[in-house]
Formats: structure tokens, C-alpha cells, sequence
């Protein structure tokens, strides 16, 4: 029984991640105008002083508490005090692959499962509840660039008759052109192509067995407009382009030569919608979605749908 009891304990010790990772204190890295001074109180209810803010900020430690934090800052224009509120550290959260989540009880008395924003950018405008943001403030430029690079998205391409095509080579640059704090215009060209790949098939028709290979590529240029709130925007708009796509069938026999069995050469056109979040200034994530509505050839206009959905990172570049 006493070993049960000693094994049990060594299980709840060895799976308690924010008693084993984590220390006694938090740091804390507040940007402020240089100059101001950074004054706190700590758990016992002592003030401390720390150095003055720098073109980096300042960054001190702080003992983990439940308790909100008080920063006071204080420069020639400002004489603020921030209520910062306690945050639950990321290493309580590891606890997830603890055996049967013992972790997560043998943590929950312990102040280490608990801990501040790294990072702590003062905002005095009306909008903001605390006083203070958790992430560097973004710039609203009138004008911004996006880029998206080949192998940084997925991308899903469809087509009538045709397997879905998969690929990581989505390229797309467009310009946002902001008209207000909230809202803008983006005009936007791009490509996705979705590479030959080859599956096992019985062609009766042209040889006794073979395989094919597909091939979708997608070029396009849409107009959206765009409303959002903080770092999540969404737009709607329409898109004109044109879609290629292939399929070749391939013999198994070595006197059997290759032969194309379905081609297209479409002009498309159909809505353009888009979801972004801004993680900094520079890195976003977004997912582009264009279902297509008319396809258009040399012999009619037809209504045909399919789609092309992008998602994935892209970055981007305002100047500042």
C-alpha cells in the first residue's frame, strides 16, 4: 500500500508542468514613451521601482499571483495607473498530456499556474477597458501591400469531372487602399496551381489498364471590400479569371503512347470572399475563397460551379 501511495505521489510531482517549468516570478516587458517611469506593487503591497522606460521598454519580474497587478506609469503627460489582470501560464495547459489530467489538479493550488502578460503596450482611448493592450498596437496605413509566397497556404482547386486538386503553391499580391479605420479595398491578382499527381485507374477505353494525371491551374484578379474590428476583417467582392485544367491518361504497355482526354481553357467568373487575422503588424493568416459562377469559352457561357479556396500565412508591408 505504501508504494501505491509513493507511486501516486511521483505521478501528480512528475506531471505538474507549471510546478516543475515554471519559477516564483513572471517577467513583464511594458513599452512605454522613453523616459516614463515604471512603479508596481508587488504581492506583500510594496511599491518597487524599476528603471526607466528605454526605445526597447523596460522588462522586470514580478511574483506570480492571482491577484491583479498594478503598474503605475509616470512622464510629463501621463500619471496613469494599469489594473493588469492575471492571465493562467501556458505550462498549466501542458498539463493536457499529463496521465488522465493529474497535472491539472496537483497544479490548481499553486500560484505558478498563474501568471501576467508578456507583453504590456499602454492605451488610454476611450475603447479600451484595461488601459493596456497584450499585443503591439497595428498600424493603419492608407496604403498596404500583401504578399503571399508559394508553400506558406494550401490550396483546393475544383473543376467538373476532375478529382479536387491539392497543392501548397498558392502566389497572390494585392494592394489594400484604407478609406477609414475600419474599412478598405483590395484589389488583388494571383495564381494557385495544383501540380500533376498520379493514381491508379482501368482505362477501358483507350488501354487495357493505365493510371492519369491531372492538373488544375487557376489565374485570377478580384476587387473586395473589407470591414473589420481589431485584428479580424472579412471582405466581399467578385473575381475574373481563368481556369486550365487537364487530365491525361498514361498506359501501363510500353507501345501504348500518353493522350489527353479532357482539357478546358475557361474564363470564370463569381464572387471573391476573405477572413484575415493580423498576428503582428507584418505576419497575418487568411483563408480566400472564390466560387466560380459562369465559365466562359469560345463556344458558350455556362453556369458551372466550382471553387478555389487558399488559406495560409502571408505578410505584409505598410512602410512604416
Amino acid at each position: 500500500m505504501k508504494n501505491i501511495l509513493v507511486a501516486l505521489f511521483l505521478i501528480c510531482l512528475f506531471s505538474s508542468c507549471a510546478r516543475l517549468l515554471n519559477g516564483d516570478n513572471a517577467s513583464i516587458r511594458v513599452h512605454a514613451r522613453p523616459g516614463t517611469s515604471v512603479t508596481f506593487r508587488n504581492a506583500d503591497g510594496v511599491t518597487e521601482t524599476v528603471q526607466p522606460v528605454d526605445e526597447k521598454g523596460v522588462k522586470f519580474e514580478v511574483e506570480r499571483s492571482k491577484k491583479t497587478l498594478d503598474i503605475k506609469l509616470k512622464n510629463d503627460s501621463v500619471d496613469r495607473v494599469l489594473h493588469v489582470k492575471r492571465t493562467v501560464s501556458e505550462m498549466y495547459y501542458a498539463n493536457f498530456w499529463s496521465p488522465y489530467g493529474l497535472g491539472f489538479l496537483f497544479d490548481l493550488n499553486s500560484k505558478r499556474r498563474f501568471s501576467y502578460p508578456h507583453h504590456i503596450y499602454p492605451d488610454f482611448s476611450p475603447e479600451s477597458r484595461n488601459g493596456y493592450r497584450r499585443m503591439k498596437p497595428l498600424t493603419t496605413p492608407k496604403t498596404e501591400v500583401i504578399f503571399t509566397p508559394g508553400l506558406t497556404n494550401f490550396v483546393m482547386i475544383t473543376a467538373p469531372n476532375m478529382q479536387p486538386q491539392y497543392s501548397p503553391l498558392g502566389v497572390s499580391v494585392a494592394v489594400n487602399r484604407r478609406y477609414n479605420d475600419h474599412s478598405f479595398w483590395s484589389y488583388e491578382i494571383g495564381y494557385a496551381g495544383a501540380p500533376m499527381f498520379s493514381r491508379n485507374n482501368e482505362v477501358g477505353r483507350y488501354v487495357p489498364g493505365g493510371r492519369t494525371r491531372e492538373s488544375l491551374h487557376a489565374f485570377y484578379g478580384c476587387v473586395r471590400h473589407h470591414s473589420g474590428i481589431d485584428r479580424f476583417d472579412v471582405g466581399y467582392g467578385a473575381f475574373l479569371g481563368r481556369r486550365i485544367g487537364y487530365e491525361t491518361f498514361l498506359s501501363n504497355t510500353p507501345y501504348k503512347t500518353d493522350s489527353v482526354d479532357f482539357y478546358f481553357r475557361d474564363f470564370s467568373i463569381g464572387g471573391a470572399f476573405a477572413a484575415n487575422y493580423r498576428f503582428t503588424n507584418k505576419l497575418c493568416l487568411g483563408i480566400n475563397y472564390q466560387p466560380q459562377l459562369l465559365a466562359i469559352n469560345s463556344r458558350d457561357v455556362s453556369f458551372s460551379f466550382t471553387y478555389l479556396l487558399m488559406a495560409g500565412l502571408y505578410f505584409r508591408f505598410d512602410g512604416q
